[in-house]
């Protein structure tokens, strides 16, 4: 297959293998140590900056002096508090994170003979990629040859997933609707993509920004009828509720970066073309 060497030299899977003490701290222990910004933190942020532009404008159309120089420090201020604010939960965060992963660092491996515990991945599969040249997608089972390779086309527009083996079969294309934000931070993101298996449009993959920050929907109709939400690196699905009274989002797997790769870690039975799709147009 066209461009199969070069991804197998790519990457050099065989560096940064991901432990299994280190697996666990960023499926389990990193999502609840990281604080992420609270919505109702974020409300009253603005509502206090909207009433201090409201009094920084009442002053410059009244003319007024002290709505003027009190709307002007009051923003001042909000804004100050604003960065010290963020600023510092982000440097906890991060502290935290780091704290976490040093832990796991140099740990061994579980013995596979060794029954005393169950394995918290049973059922689960795990791949990953070169964030740093991504084009060959590997499985933990295999760390040597990439299980998918992945082609684009027309300057990101269209993706080409082939399964790698004798035939070679192509397990999805993917074609970028709608461009990234300008505003966003990942730039290299799509709004909207489509999901082909053998001509036919399977998923639509729709990428959203709110307060509580990005958002992914994936609303698939094969093989089965579902609806997947990907969240601060949690991969959701959802789930009708017994008795017909409803859904609810249920955590299938994680996503997260670590030693130059990006891992999907999620269950077997929720692993479909289009979360692959979602996961190698990451980078």
């Amino acid at each position: 297959m066209e461009g199969l060497d070069e991804a197998m030299k790519s990457g050099n899977p065989s560096k940064g293998h991901l432990t299994d003490y280190e697996r666990a701290v960023c499926y389990y222990t990193l999502p609840r140590v990281s604080s992420p910004l609270s919505l109702g933190l974020i409300v009253v942020y603005a509502v206090c900056l909207l009433e201090a532009v409201g009094a920084l404008l009442i002053g410059l159309v009244l003319d007024s002096g002290p709505w003027r120089n009190a709307g002007m420090w009051a923003l001042c201020g909000i804004v100050l508090f604003g960065v010290v604010v963020f600023s510092v939960r982000a440097l906890l965060n991060d502290v935290r994170r780091r704290r976490a992963l040093s832990s796991a660092r140099g740990v061994p491996d579980a013995d596979e003979a060794a029954e005393s515990f169950p394995d918290p991945f049973s059922g689960h599969v795990l791949y990953h990629y070169s964030v740093r040249e991504p084009g060959a997608v590997f499985s933990a089972e295999n760390d040597e040859t990439p299980v998918y390779v992945v082609e684009r086309a027309g300057d990101a527009v269209w993706w080409r997933i082939c399964a790698v083996g004798e035939e070679g079969e192509e397990a999805c294309r993917v074609k970028a609707l709608r461009g990234a934000r300008s505003f966003t931070l990942n730039t290299r993101a799509p709004r909207l993509l489509a999901v082909y298996v053998q001509e036919r449009e399977m998923a639509r993959i729709s990428r959203g920004i709110g307060l509580a920050g990005e958002r992914l929907d994936i609303y698939c109709e094969a093989p089965l009828p579902r609806h997947y939400i990907v969240r601060g690196g949690g991969v959701f699905v959802e789930e009708e509720v017994d008795g017909g009274g409803g859904a609810k989002e249920r955590l299938a797997g994680r996503i997260y970066e670590l030693h130059g790769r990006l891992h999907l870690d999620i269950e077997a039975a929720y692993f479909t073309p289009p979360i692959l799709a979602h996961f190698v147009t990451l980078y």
